[in-house]
């Protein structure tokens, strides 16, 4: 799952003379190279809803609405419980959000928005981080600092465990950056365990990982400009 940034869905919104991203050729040119039915086409997803608001204005990432949209879509596929936006109480934790797009320019802009999608299903959970262990995915003190997107798990690490209530046997590991951080909380709902590594930030054998795992299910979850 190959996320396409906002100047590939929102080209129009480009300013007289800037050119595109070059995400879409590059996904095309993936989705070539790899087995059929590995990539998810999620670019198709976000065109669907390109008129709503999928990507913050101020920061590089896509928005908690762009992920539940793609989320949607790929447990349909998957034959997973599909899910609808009215299971969800939708919470705006900051408005006034300036991301990595802001810190670039140096310009004061109007902030971002930052919504969490709360399921009315969720279940009970926990997250293991080194010798810690939590019951939040959420770390509400990021908001009261400038990395507000560290709402997600406080932001990056290198490895995650996290153990729902479920009973279905069903074990992911999740290879990602950081765009899956929002893309995670609605996986709770779906899979018993979900292992989460970013590889920016170990030097852990990833064929070793997967042999003791003992994986049902394997998802690499990327934007495209950091997965290029």
């Amino acid at each position: 799952m190959v996320i396409p940034n906002a100047v590939d869905i929102l080209q129009d919104k480009l300013p007289p003379f800037a050119g595109p991203g070059g995400g879409m050729k590059y996904l095309e040119e993936l989705a070539r190279a790899l087995p059929e039915d590995v990539l998810f086409d999620a670019a198709s997803i976000l065109n669907q809803h390109r008129d709503e608001e999928l990507f913050y204005r101020t920061d590089h990432h896509w928005k908690t609405l762009a992920a539940f949209y793609v989320y949607q879509a790929w447990v349909k596929e998957q034959g997973y419980t599909f899910p609808n936006l009215g299971d969800y109480k939708i919470r705006t934790v900051t408005d006034d959000f300036q991301g990595t797009v802001q810190s670039k320019l140096g310009i004061q802009t109007a902030g971002d928005t930052i919504e969490l999608f709360f399921s009315q299903n969720a279940g009970s959970y926990v997250v293991q981080k080194d010798d810690f262990i939590g019951h939040s995915i959420y770390n509400y003190a990021a908001l009261d600092t400038k990395d507000k997107y560290a709402v997600y798990f406080g932001g990056n690490e290198a490895f995650l465990k996290i153990r729902t209530e479920k009973d279905n046997g069903r074990k992911i590991l999740v290879i990602k950056d950081s765009y899956a951080n929002c893309f995670i909380p609605f996986m709770l709902e779906e899979f018993q365990e979900i292992d989460v590594l970013d590889l920016r930030y170990t030097n852990e054998r990833l064929s070793n990982l997967i042999e003791k795992g003992g994986y049902t299910d394997l998802l690499i979850l990327y934007n495209v400009s950091g997965f290029a």
